[in-house]
């Protein structure tokens, strides 16, 4: 079957990553059902316009369904991952993972897919990798992903040895089905040669800070085009003020009111966790994290990286004067709170710029460092981490005691827990940090320490003792989540993102996506995940804007925002985002995704042009909404 997803494939930046590889699985000229493993699933063969595909029908008997395709095994080392085509043949959506490795075991490179009804589209499966050519090292230095399609990850597989591929659902429930056809090794993993890095290779990147040798969908040519795409930008928010039905801090100003205490609180309305705002709304944390004014990327000891490198590497700040002018910090805060409220954001998540929160028009998290190393000693002295705890809450105080747009307060930030004792020393650790939050905070919300990996004990003392347990969860899917099951405390997702390679950056994040409307659809569906969980109150992308290629301080350079490097939004983010808001509480009150909404709050004006006529007043004046003052304007 010809893949659909060829038209896009020529959009890459890199002409190399667009080759096709070895075809492994065709489903064609006798192949035999017995080569595909299905587990809690039926296979058949589909036969449709002439081509041949492998039928996957789960059973609905087991938490995983679906089959794997062994081969001997392959070299596949030279391509950038594994792609398929994939047709949703059943009645109601799926969400499709694939897994590549040499056998059955972890770890295991990941793609996921979620297709509607009658849909087909590519699910793609990335290869990462923990050894660039020894020669890079001499030129490429503070980077976790490289040009040509090195990515550093935690997860790696052996590629020359890959034996099978895997395709299944979790826990699908009936009426689920999908057909895949095509699966093959696809681009080509091309490092550029030391000859190219030797003679003009460098400078990397461009006064902007984009990526020289490559283009792209909305690529900045020079500064008149970040002005139009600017325009274009304000237009749409003024056609989009934000969703309906909400209140000012972003609660259901139509739903049943709770009581009002004049701070975030949490409460269980019908069997569900929610937040109530201090108007006594009910709300749920729609959030993007970092949200400020720069993105920094060393140059000391790389000045022949950049062509015209910004004071301390902030290629956004820059742009962003560039853009907004004299003014341009205030005008950048300004927008922020524009922004999230046209595309339906209503919290501004962790590591954001209190130049911009503090503006109180959206409501807000805040951290403090406890002082403990990330990595966690096998005990904790409780009476110097009490002082330590009481020092920086202290000093919290005057900012968050009387605000009402502060959501909660996180301590530190994905520790690393000792197994031997993790259940005594989370016991201490959170313990602590309740009592002095109560102390010197009371009625601001105690959000935990944004678990990433821990013990099922670490999970079983932050549910005792934090108001609201937070958690960073880089999957597919909030299916595994940690919590035990008996805890019944409301819960956060505060980290999560996908990224894809067709916006020229060299590393995708920790998730991946195909492309943007890929990227977008995964963003969506974690948050639709999210809102059908009875215990999650909120879900936060990580981040504002792209990073830096030549990657910030510890070397992470992911496409992973809902703006670019130049201050350009991300039509299909923004767009999902949107949709979601407009039926975000009868989504989480309703426990089911209804149909998506057409018109208001759901479409994004392109920034790409051609741009489109702004409206204007019975005078022919066109009207604005002015960025610094929040009201309308007319020219």
């Amino acid at each position: 079957m010809a893949n659909p997803a060829a038209a896009f494939l020529l959009s890459f930046p890199i002409a190399a990553m667009a080759q096709p590889g070895p075809v492994l699985f065709d489903f064609e000229n006798g192949f035999s059902l017995a080569s595909a493993k299905a587990f809690g699933a039926a296979t058949s063969l589909d036969t449709r316009n002439g081509n041949t595909g492998l039928a996957i029908a789960p059973k609905d008997a087991a938490a995983w369904e679906g089959a794997t395709l062994t081969f001997p095994a392959k070299d596949l080392s030279a391509h950038l991952g594994i792609v398929m085509t994939v047709r949703n043949n059943g009645a109601k959506s799926v969400g499709l993972y694939a897994h590549v490795n040499e056998d059955n075991s972890y770890p295991s490179n990941q793609g996921y897919l979620m297709l509607d009804p009658g849909e087909t589209d590519t699910l793609y499966v990335h290869f990462n990798r923990n050894k660039a050519p020894a020669y890079m090292a001499t030129y490429l230095k503070g980077m976790k992903g490289l040009p040509g399609g090195y990515t550093e990850h935690w997860e790696i597989v052996d590629l020359t040895r890959v034996t099978q591929v895997q395709v299944d659902v979790f826990n699908p429930g009936p009426g689920r089905g999908f057909v895949i056809d095509d699966v093959r090794a696809w681009g080509t993993y091309a490092p550029p040669a030391e000859t190219e890095l030797k003679a003009g290779f460098f400078p990397l990147l461009d006064t902007l800070g984009q990526y020289r040798h490559a283009s792209w969908p909305g690529k900045i040519a020079g500064y008149p085009d970040m002005a139009m795409q600017a325009e274009a930008e304000s237009d749409d928010l003024m056609l989009h003020p934000g969703p309906t039905g909400w209140d000012a801090y972003g609660g259901w100003a139509a739903g049943p009111k709770q009581d009002a205490t004049g701070r975030f609180r949490t409460q269980k309305v019908d069997g569900k966790w929610w937040l109530v705002d201090p108007d006594g709304r009910l709300f749920w944390s729609m959030g993007i994290t970092c949200v400020n004014s720069g993105e920094t990327t060393p140059v000391s000891g790389r000045e022949n990286y950049f062509t015209s490198p910004p004071a301390n590497g902030d290629f956004r700040g820059a742009n962003l004067k560039r853009k907004l002018g004299s003014t341009w910090y205030a005008r950048a805060a300004a927008m922020a709170h524009q922004r999230f409220r046209s595309w339906g954001a209503n919290t501004m998540g962790n590591w954001s710029d209190k130049g911009i929160y503090g503006l109180k028009k959206t409501v807000y998290t805040v951290n403090f460092a406890t002082g403990l190393n990330q990595t966690l000693p096998a005990t904790i002295d409780t009476a110097a981490f009490r002082s330590a705890v009481q020092a920086k809450l202290t000093a919290l105080k005057k900012e968050l005691a009387d605000d009402p747009w502060c959501l909660g307060v996180f301590s530190d930030n994905e520790l690393n827990w000792p197994a031997a004792t993790a259940a005594a020393i989370s016991e201490d650790y959170y313990r602590i940090c309740s009592q002095e939050m109560k102390a010197i905070l009371p009625g601001v919300l105690y959000l935990g320490s944004r678990i990433h990996v821990a013990p099922e004990a670490v999970w079983r003392s932050a549910g005792k003792y934090c108001d609201v347990v937070s958690f960073n969860h880089y999957e597919y899917s909030i299916s595994d989540l940690g919590l035990p099951a008996e805890i019944d405390k409301p819960v956060m997702l505060t980290e999560f993102h996908y990224g894809a390679l067709d916006r020229g950056l060299p590393h995708p994040g920790l998730r991946t996506a195909f492309n943007q409307k890929q990227r977008a659809r995964l963003y969506g569906g974690m948050v639709d995940q999210c809102l059908l969980h009875a215990k999650v109150v909120g879900a936060h992308w990580f981040q504002y804007s792209d990073q830096v290629y030549t990657g910030r301080g510890d070397g992470e350079n992911y496409q992973i925002g809902f703006l670019d490097l130049c201050d350009r939004p991300y039509p299909e983010m923004v767009a999902t985002a949107r949709a979601i808001s407009e039926r975000l509480y009868v989504t989480r009150t309703g426990g089911a995704i209804p149909q998506p909404v057409q018109g208001r709050g759901k479409a994004m004006v392109s920034l790409q042009g051609p741009f489109p006529k702004v409206p204007v007043d019975a005078l022919g004046r066109s009207r604005r909404l002015a960025p610094v003052f929040g009201f309308f304007t007319l020219r």
